[in-house]
């Protein structure tokens, strides 16, 4: 897949524009070189929605179409920022009990796509990850791979449909109640769709 085919440039970046100054801070907190590849995406555009696109699996996973599915890329965040990016990657490990030497670039508490480093502190290969399964996936052996072996989903509302029903649209078979358990990033996702219909934040509880 050619970077220009990969992200959504109709919804605006997560993030400021990337710089050097990031990109050196990010690696610098993380102790990781990034994939040149994935700078270049995040030039483009720093984080945010992507075109609908899958990734073809042997594995068993939380998907039962085949598929990996994505449809977010995180960014690099800076300190000030609320929303998640790379540089949650320590805070987000910690909350999930996920491996260690692992950058995160993206997922949904119950699922992380990851680098992991583990193995190769140069070239790290990409995972899936789903902690309370204990699954943890080589899905490519570099980001570059990663990227190029994603195909376009034309058929993005049964896109939609499939990963909606699945794991993002947690309101429409959760109460209140059970929706203040769910994982932070579980839990924005929920907001956001809230606040476009108008209704009030749910809190999240605090144990």
């Amino acid at each position: 897949m050619e970077n220009k085919d990969f992200w959504d440039l109709t919804k605006p970046a997560t993030f400021k524009s990337l710089t050097e100054e990031l990109i050196y801070k990010a690696e610098n907190e993380l102790k990781i070189q990034l994939p040149k590849r994935l700078i270049e995406l995040l030039k483009i555009k720093n984080g945010g929605r992507i075109n609908k696109i899958k990734l073809h699996s042997q594995d068993n996973t939380i998907w039962t179409d085949g598929f990996y599915q994505i449809d977010e890329l995180f960014g690099i965040n800076d300190e000030n920022s609320k929303k998640l990016g790379i540089l949650s990657t320590s805070y987000l490990t910690a909350e999930w009990e996920l491996p260690e030497k692992q950058v995160i670039i993206t997922g949904g508490g119950h699922w992380w796509i990851t680098l992991d480093y583990r193995n190769n502190s140069q070239e790290p290969t990409v995972n899936w990850i789903e902690p309370e399964a204990r699954r943890d996936i080589i899905i490519a052996k570099n980001f570059t791979e990663f990227i190029n072996n994603f195909s376009i989903n034309q058929k993005q509302k049964t896109l939609d449909v499939e990963t909606n029903g699945m794991i993002t649209i947690w309101e429409d078979f959760l109460n209140e109640d059970e929706l203040k358990e769910l994982s932070i990033t579980d839990l924005n996702l929920v907001n956001e769709r809230r606040k476009e219909k108008g209704l009030s934040e749910i809190k999240k509880n605090r144990s």
